[in-house]
């Protein structure tokens, strides 16, 4: 889908939501601009424990096989701290959408 959209218009900013981006390969090879969103290692096991219903530990070995959080961070051209509420969370991701697109 993503390179359907880019050949009917190669300007239109296309959005691939992947939370294991790096560990597919090389994002930089298909990818203009690399944003990561991030919160604190406990807030993140806690959101996934809530979400899919895992044990702490279950998602703490899930979390062992992917590339560690900092490295995801030092790759990415923008970081996005989702360490709020939802409306901060969007404010933070609007600056971003714009400063991407002021370049």
């Amino acid at each position: 889908e993503t390179r359907q959209a880019q050949d009917t218009d190669s300007e239109r900013t296309v959005v691939v939501d992947a939370a294991l981006l790096l560990e597919w390969g090389k994002p930089k090879d298909f990818c203009d601009v690399l944003v990561a969103v991030t919160a604190l290692e406990s807030t993140r096991i806690q959101r996934t424990v809530a979400r899919l219903g895992l044990s702490e530990d279950e998602v703490r070995d899930r979390m062992v096989s992917q590339l560690p959080e900092e490295k995801k961070l030092k790759v990415a051209d923008f970081v996005i701290l989702n360490d709020a509420n939802e409306k901060e969370l969007e404010e933070r991701s609007l600056d971003v959408w714009s400063r991407i697109h002021k370049t």
